[in-house]
């Protein structure tokens, strides 16, 4: 019987933060779903090689598409600000209308991101607005819990049953499947199915060193959303509401805070994010700075890092894209 593969995909800085977090995922829901059907050719494959996106990823990225079954993406700020991601979405889409099916995407939603919550935002993004369309499977709250853990283990579990189903479906509507690639490696093969309790005892998440930021802003209750986003990813916020505030914070203790977000106009000052970044790099704080405001203008982009900041936007994923770089 031939096998079946689904490709996994997802941002690399999103494992690197986690500490291989989806990788040790992917090893698991792999394994999961062979205890699940009793069958070990199910792949989930996971390229590694980080290939720079151009021709010959372009080509790589066909090839595996052509051969899968499914697609699993890891959806989260990182993901949908990623154009290499953004791809693998649009040309399975093209996959799938080919194939005449709308169910061979199956995404589990990692973080919360600002373009499937937000319905403003979602409208903006063609991918989001395809993604959101589909079952989606929501690892949120278990992102924080450890694979080995009973949530977790649960959870899993569901999601390969999940897997298994549309495995079921698609055989009983008579699509190819594939054995998938054969250049894996001796670590990515998958073992014989074991029994679920040592598959799941593999895969721990890394606990992450506390970040704190701190966010300026005269209307915090207009970045909640935010600040959920990023905690999800283990940060902490300190908040001020004005430059004065924020200022004596900093200077109390000038290494707590790993970035500063701030917005741009508060109260009679205009400029006030400027203000604030002005005064900061004056006192030798090389703390990374970023504007978060009205506007992503390629003129507000270019002020904005003339003046020492390392970004500006409106985007709420591309700002917890932007803060999870500088911070890593």
């Amino acid at each position: 019987m031939p096998g079946t593969m689904a490709v996994l995909s997802y941002t690399r800085k999103d494992d690197e933060f986690y500490g291989g977090y989806i990788t040790a995922f992917r090893k698991t829901l792999e394994s999961a779903v062979h205890v699940v059907t009793g069958r070990e050719d199910f792949h989930l494959f996971q390229d590694v090689e980080g290939i720079v996106i151009g021709e010959q990823w372009q080509k790589k990225l066909a090839a595996v598409i052509s051969e899968a079954s499914f697609l699993v993406p890891m959806v989260s700020p990182l993901f949908l600000n990623s154009e290499p991601c953004r791809e693998e979405v649009r040309l399975f889409l093209e996959h799938e209308r080919q194939l005449q099916r709308d169910d061979l995407i199956l995404p589990v939603y990692f973080q919360h991101s600002a373009k499937l919550e937000k319905e403003d935002e979602k409208r903006k993004d063609p991918v989001a607005v395809e993604l959101a369309k589909r079952q989606m499977f929501d690892w949120r709250e278990n992102a924080d819990v450890p694979l080995q853990e009973p949530a977790a283990r649960k959870a899993i579990k569901e999601l390969a049953r999940a897997v298994a189903t549309a495995i079921e479906r698609l055989d009983s509507a008579g699509a190819p499947s594939s054995p998938g690639p054969t250049t894996r490696s001796a670590e990515e093969s998958p073992a014989a199915a074991r029994g679920v309790e040592s598959v799941y005892g593999q895969a721990k998440r890394e606990k992450l060193s506390e970040r704190v930021i701190l966010w300026v802003d005269d209307n915090q209750e207009n970045n909640e959303w935010e600040r959920r986003a990023l905690e999800s990813y283990g940060v902490r916020f300190d908040l001020a509401i004005d430059t004065d505030q924020a200022m004596r914070l900093l200077e109390g203790d000038k290494d707590r805070f790993a970035a500063v977000i701030s917005d741009l106009g508060r109260g009679f000052d205009r400029r006030a994010g400027y203000t604030l970044l002005g005064q900061m790099r004056e006192a030798g704080m090389s703390t990374p700075y970023f504007i978060y405001s009205t506007s992503r203008s390629p003129d507000r982009v270019r002020e904005a890092k003339n003046r020492g900041a390392q970004g500006a936007t409106n985007d709420p994923d591309e700002l917890v894209a932007m803060v999870l770089a500088a911070i890593r």
